[in-house]
């Protein structure tokens, strides 16, 4: 799954990984989560404990 591949990239190598999603079960597995509406940031999140991609329903 390209997700996991991403996932790994950011944990495990340390590389900057940019998603953007409307899956709200996606957003649980990222770091930080960022919302934007009509083109302005509305709020940033961290998430103290991602789950896993593997984790993440469809």
């Amino acid at each position: 799954m390209v997700l996991l591949e991403l996932q790994k990239l950011s944990r495990d190598e340390g590389k900057t990984v940019l998603l953007v999603t409307h899956n709200a079960n996606i957003a649980r597995a990222a770091d930080r989560i960022i919302h934007v509406r009509s083109g302005e940031i509305k709020e940033i999140q961290c998430n103290a404990d991602p789950c896993s991609m593997k984790e993440v329903e469809w």
